[in-house]
């Protein structure tokens, strides 16, 4: 669990069973920022994916400007790269 007591807009954060949480897409962006591997980001994209938490676009902006960018999203899409 972080807190982050500050610095988040109202349409990063949600009420999730009366707690405060950051939106899916908000988490992966954090995650992202704070340099988690690749292959982690990518199973955490295909798990909101997959639960219809994100679109692939939101995805792709809680990701902007990550080398692996490419990377991420087959993994997150269930592709295994070649």
């Amino acid at each position: 669990i972080w807190v982050r007591p500050a610095g988040l807009e109202r349409r990063e954060w949600m009420v999730q069973q009366g707690f405060s949480v950051t939106t899916p897409t908000r988490t992966i962006a954090a995650l992202a920022s704070d340099r988690l591997d690749g292959g982690h980001l990518g199973r955490i994209a295909f798990d909101a994916l997959a639960r219809n938490l994100v679109t692939i676009g939101q995805v792709e902006s809680a990701l902007a400007g990550r080398a692996d960018l490419a990377a991420i999203l087959d993994q997150a899409l269930g592709k295994v790269r070649g």
